[in-house]
Order: structure tokens, then C-alpha cells, then sequence
């Protein structure tokens, strides 16, 4: 059985099919989900970072939770809310490698939501950039322009073709590895069958029919009785090769992985399982691929939806990447203890990055200092009293 693939050309030119089988369809389906899982795994890892963020939002220089607040955190649109939006934008912005936000605040969808498709417009930067045929799932526009959106670009080039390339010669390799195991672990049996039966009419058709009733069960079953007739001799020619095992495979999947890792800038341990350095990859995970995200995603929001005159005056937002990681507030007590006896955060700074509710009172605003602290006169007179 064969299936056809999609015409190459057009229809109305010299249109021409290739004939691929089954068996070529599940390996390429194979092959594709070995490199979707290493794919989504690491772009996941960014969007569950990204998804923990806290897009803050300033007026006159003081931290506010209005209704931008809301937008951001809580609500993005009717029909997501701040992770699932955030998921959709970090997963389109490492497939495409740029994504559109556009404001719906009054339109028909409301908030903001992200484009599905747009053509690829000619960039100029002395002109205002024109996206047209933009598709905002079953809606499109002919044109919107570029002070209506906020537009988010990834890399200057897209590394995503890239890496595909990559994988198209390097899982030959797994293939190979793939189909080596499964030969050297199974059976293989040899039937000798005498020249007078071998002779008869339609000996292949039966042959083959008595072989899927009487001999592919005894491979393949747990408790089988295999009979065996006059003229017919049985003999396991299976090759035993204690040198390849699974592992061979799994070590050809983790590269496909690290591969995958080291085009994303991602550290490896934070793909293979590992807990060994997990403090030094989770550091540079929010150095290499969330800070610029979030650097740029605040930048794009301070330019297009505040304006030069609105942050000149305070209003602002901007993305705190700072309770992405995990805050154990009993294992960090100390650190709690010097962070506000030195003054530098206030009681509600420190519970704001613990993930708890702060305490509405002036106290809890305010900034402590113990009394070991103090400046160097200060200290010297002390010293000049106790001579």
C-alpha cells in the first residue's frame, strides 16, 4: 500500500507526485517527534519561566496595580489568561522567531492578543513599518501599522531552520542505531523444508499463510506450541550481540537534545535530568534566554503603550524576573535578616519576592537599619568617647 504526497508544482503546470509507503510515513513521524519533544522541551522551559514573571506597572514613579496591571498579570484577553498567553507568545516567538501583540482593548476580542499570521512586510528604518494580511484567528486585516503593535523579534536571524537542518543528517545516525538493535535482538529462524514439498503448486502462497498461523505466534507469544511436521527443520540463526543495548539509542536521543539546548543558549543539565550545577544553569538560563525576552518585552510596552512624554513622568512597566526561582522563606531567614536590618528592602519588599501578601501599614513600607550599621565618623567618634 502507497500513499501520495502533495503535488510539487501547481496544478495547472506539469504537476508530479512521489510515491511514499507506510513504513516511510512512521519513520519520518517518528523522526519528527523525537525532534518536536527536544524542541518543546527546551521552549517550554523558557515560557514556565516567563509565565512566573511579574509585569509591574509605575504612575508618577509608584508602583500601581490598575487595570495595565490586571492586563499583564491576570487577564491578557476574554479567552486566556496571563500564562496561557505568555506560553502562546514564547512558544510563536521561538517557531517564528517574531510576534505581534496587538491592543483589542474596545475591538471585538478585547485586551490584547497575539497575531497567528501576517506577510512579511519590507523593513525600512526610516518608515513606519506596514504588516498587511495580519490574521487574528478567523479575522484578517489588510493592514496595521506599526505604532499599533508591539512587535517582539527573537534573534536577528531564525535559528529554527537551523537546528532542523542539523537534525535532518544527525538522525540518520539514530536511525541506524535504531534498526541495528532491533537486529541484533531479534529472532531470526531458518526452516528447511525438502525439495519434494517445496515443489508443489502455489507453494509460496501456502508457505506463507502456514508461517502467520503456526510460526508467528510461537515468536511472538509468551506460552506457544510450535508443531512441527515431517520434512521441516527449524533452526535459530538469531545474531546475540551483547554490544548494543537501548542505551546506544538514548545516547543518540540526549545529543539530539543537547544540540537542541546549545542552539537555545539553554544549559544542558536543565534538559538531560540532571540536579548536578542546577543553581549555575538556572542562572544562566535567566541570563541567556528570559532577561532579553523580558528586557525586550518591557521596552516594546514602555515604547507603544505608555510613550516618551508618560515614562518622562514616571509611568512605566516593566518585567520582574525575580520570582522565577523557588523562595524558601525558612532556609533564607538569615539573608532575610540582613537584607532588612542593612536598610536596603523594606518587610514588604522581601514578602513581594517571597510570592506573600504584604502588609497594608506604613511600618511595613519603611526602611530599617540596625545599629551595627553606621558611617565612618560616626564610628570613630564612638571609638574617641570610649578612650
Amino acid at each position: 500500500m502507497k500513499l501520495f504526497n502533495f503535488a510539487r508544482t501547481a496544478p495547472e503546470r506539469n504537476t508530479k507526485y512521489q510515491e511514499i509507503t507506510i513504513k516511510e510515513l512512521c519513520e519520518a513521524t517518528q523522526e519528527y517527534k523525537i525532534r518536536e519533544l527536544a524542541w518543546l522541551t527546551c521552549v517550554d522551559l523558557v515560557a514556565n519561566a516567563m509565565g512566573r514573571c511579574e509585569i509591574r506597572t509605575f504612575e508618577n514613579r509608584k508602583e500601581v496595580k490598575k487595570e495595565e496591571y490586571y492586563l499583564w498579570n491576570i487577564a491578557p484577553n476574554a479567552n486566556q489568561n496571563s500564562t496561557e498567553f505568555m506560553h502562546k507568545l514564547i512558544s510563536q516567538l521561538y517557531e517564528d522567531n517574531e510576534v505581534l501583540i496587538l491592543d483589542e482593548k474596545d475591538g471585538k476580542y478585547g485586551g490584547i492578543v497575539i497575531a497567528d499570521d501576517w506577510d512579511e512586510p519590507d523593513y525600512d528604518p526610516r518608515k513606519e513599518t506596514v504588516y498587511t494580511n495580519v490574521k487574528i484567528g478567523e479575522e484578517t486585516r489588510e493592514r496595521v501599522y506599526e505604532r499599533d503593535v508591539m512587535h517582539l523579534k527573537l534573534n536577528n536571524k531564525n535559528v529554527e531552520p537551523v537546528i532542523k537542518a542539523m537534525f535532518n543528517s544527525y538522525l540518520k545516525m539514530l536511525n541506524a542505531a535504531m534498526k541495528y538493535y532491533t537486529q541484533s535482538t531479534g529472532q531470526r529462524w531458518k526452516v528447511h523444508i525438502e525439495q519434494t514439498m517445496s515443489g508443489q503448486d502455489n507453494f509460496v502462497e501456502l508457505f506463507q499463510k502456514q508461517l502467520e498461523a503456526q510460526i508467528k505466534p510461537f515468536l511472538q507469544g509468551d506460552s506457544v506450541i510450535l508443531p512441527e511436521f515431517d520434512g521441516y527443520d527449524y533452526t535459530d540463526v538469531s545474531r546475540s550481540s551483547g554490544n548494543s543495548t537501548t542505551r546506544d539509542v538514548k545516547a543518540l536521543m540526549d545529543d539530539v537534545f543537547e544540540i537542541t539546548a546549545k542552539a537555545l543558549l539553554i544549559p544542558n543539565v536543565m534538559v538531560s535530568g540532571q540536579v548536578e550545577s542546577t543553581k549555575d544553569a538556572n542562572t544562566r538560563l535567566l541570563t541567556n534566554c528570559v532577561d532579553p525576552v523580558a528586557d525586550q518585552l518591557a521596552e516594546e510596552g514602555n515604547r507603544k503603550r505608555y510613550g516618551y512624554k508618560k515614562w518622562q513622568n514616571g509611568d512605566y512597566m516593566m518585567v520582574d524576573t525575580s520570582s522565577i526561582i523557588h523562595f524558601d522563606l525558612f532556609s533564607n531567614a538569615s539573608s532575610i535578616e540582613k537584607l532588612v536590618g542593612s536598610g536596603t528592602f523594606s518587610i514588604n519588599d522581601v514578602l513581594k519576592a517571597a510570592g506573600q501578601p504584604t502588609i497594608n501599614e506604613p511600618w511595613a513600607d519603611q526602611h530599617f537599619i540596625t545599629l551595627n550599621f553606621g558611617n565612618m565618623s560616626e564610628a570613630l567618634s564612638q571609638l574617641g568617647k570610649e578612650e
